[in-house]
C-alpha cells in the first residue's frame, strides 16, 4: 500500500517521515499508518538505502507491506486453541 509523506529528519541510512493520511482511509488502522485518524499524521522511521537521494523536506512515497492475515489469524486463534487442547489431553493422561 503506497503512502505519501514528507521527510522530517535524516540520520545515517534512516529517515523520519511524516505520513499523510489518505482521504479514502478514515483512520481505519489497517496498515498502522493512519491509526491516528484522518486529521492526524503518523511519523515513521524508514531505511533510505541511498542517503544522498533524499533530503529534509522532500515528498516521498512509501510502500507499506501488510502482514499476511492468514498467518496472523492462525497465530492469534489457532495457537491458543492448540495449547488448550493439548493441555486438556495431557491433564487426562494416566501417569
Amino acid at each position: 500500500m503506497l503512502h505519501r509523506g514528507k521527510v522530517l529528519e535524516k540520520t545515517g541510512t534512516e529517515a523520519d517521515i511524516q505520513l499523510e493520511p489518505k482521504e479514502d482511509e478514515q483512520g481505519c488502522g489497517t496498515c498502522g499508518c493512519c491509526s491516528g485518524g484522518p486529521e492526524k499524521s503518523t511519523i515513521v522511521k524508514a531505511a533510505t538505502g541511498d542517503v544522498d537521494s533524499i533530503s529534509v523536506g522532500d515528498q516521498v512515497e512509501l510502500d507499506v507491506q501488510m502482514p499476511n492475515q492468514a498467518v496472523v489469524s492462525l497465530l492469534v486463534f489457532g495457537l491458543p486453541l492448540l495449547l488448550t487442547l493439548s493441555g486438556g489431553i495431557a491433564g487426562h493422561a494416566p501417569i
